[in-house]
């Protein structure tokens, strides 16, 4: 430090303080005849750095500047801040961002620090932050806001890269941190997504909103929304048990389209799970219903009632109308190990007719027609095939006319 001063000013030509790797230094003057006697610039200079966490992708830049200008009375306090940081070269996971530049302004007073950015271009979204802390309580709080940010940006901070395709429209979060105390911190906030894919799962619109405190997590009141589908869900996770997550979910006329075919389904259901995202198993009831279209006709529906096991979907109870018909049954699928599913499935009473009228390449087909369909692990030597399917019809009537 080296600092100089009499009964009408006090200057600083040099402050400086190191931690770590950080270097932060001070120069200024306080002038008392002045209205605003603080003059002062604050400086921050921080060599190349890798953050890796975890669970998420590694931050590195190579280097962060930062510098503030102070003016304003220290008795009574009353000073106001107006600086830059400058994080050089920065790169998140696989994407390289550039200089990554943010305005900031505060204010410290007797209560309290307030510290506001301007709107930061990032990630060809706009981001904005803002944080306060009052000094009597020993309580902090940061709030984040995002908007119009491609979900493709998502593709270079994970491996394997997500590939889900959408906008996140807007998203808030606001911090608390009380006493400096990780066990208190709290988090609340709300989002919207915007013309979302990812695979065959589309939605027009997600929201949600989130909640934190401690290190448990939850996202709930999460709704999509295509076409005259509903979904609504909800999220928990423990940050200290990173292998387990819980999930509920309902859906109402969910539209799903087949691939390669004319046909969609309108699937409604509930389930409450317990994933294990270690072993890559659940388990909880999981109840579906469906109506079926083809060709813009509707044909049928089903209903199924069963439970995830670990791996294996139990399906306690199957039934299907279709084409004037019914199929009844229940089995195992062994999503873990395939060959290892069982199956017991009746089907009575459908109408040739029905069929052929969804199909007119089978126009002239007749009949009313029954039968079975048994799916049996192969546990015999002399046949190849490791998943054994019997399937046995009885027509009635049965006919074809050309």
């Amino acid at each position: 430090m080296a600092a100089s001063g009499n009964a009408q000013r006090i200057d600083v030509s040099q402050l400086e303080y190191y931690a770590g790797k950080s270097h932060v230094w001070l120069t200024g003057s306080y002038v008392f005849s002045r209205p605003k006697p603080l003059d002062a610039d604050l400086f921050l200079w921080r060599p190349p750095m890798n953050i890796r966490e975890r669970q998420g992708p590694a931050i590195v830049t190579q280097g962060l500047e930062g510098e503030a200008h102070a003016s304003g009375t220290l008795l009574p306090m009353n000073i106001a801040l107006h600086g830059q940081l400058v994080g050089n070269q920065v790169t998140i996971g696989q994407r390289q961002l550039g200089d990554v530049r943010l305005s900031i302004e505060g204010k410290v007073d007797p209560d309290a620090a307030t510290l506001r950015s301007t709107q930061l271009k990032l990630l060809e979204g706009d981001w904005q932050f803002s944080g306060q802390y009052l000094f009597d309580q020993a309580w902090g709080a940061i709030d984040i806001h995002v908007a119009d940010v491609s979900l493709h940006q998502a593709d270079a901070f994970f491996q394997p890269p997500p590939k889900a395709q959408g906008l996140l429209r807007e998203a808030a979060v606001h911090i608390e941190w009380p006493h400096t105390s990780m066990d208190e911190l709290t988090a609340t906030g709300n989002w919207v997504i915007e013309n979302f894919s990812k695979g065959s799962l589309l939605a027009e619109q997600i929201s949600g909103k989130l909640a934190m405190k401690g290190e448990d997590l939850t996202i709930n009141d999460i709704v999509l929304r295509q076409k005259d589908g509903v979904a609504k869900a909800s999220l928990t996770y423990n940050l200290g048990d990173t292998d387990h997550l819980g999930l509920e979910l309902a859906t109402q006329d969910w539209p799903l389209e087949l691939p390669r075919s004319e046909g969609s389904l309108k699937i409604s259901g509930n389930t409450r799970l317990d994933i294990d995202l270690k072993r890559q198993a659940a388990t909880g009831p999981v109840d579906l219903s469906a109506s079926a279209v083809l060709y813009e006709r509707p044909f049928g529906t089903i209903s199924i009632d069963s439970d995830l096991q670990g791996k294996q979907l139990r399906l306690n109870s199957v039934r299907a109308d279709a084409f004037g018909g019914e199929l009844t049954g229940h089995g195992v699928l062994d999503l873990g190990d395939w060959p290892n599913s069982t199956g017991d499935f009746l089907w009575q009473g459908v109408q040739a007719s029905d069929i052929a009228q969804m199909w007119p390449t089978l126009q002239g087909l007749g009949g009313t027609y029954a039968g079975e369909l048994h799916l049996r692990h192969n546990d015999s030597i002399h046949i190849g095939e490791p998943l054994l399917t019997e399937i046995r019809i009885s027509p009635a009537d049965g006919h074809s006319m050309a």
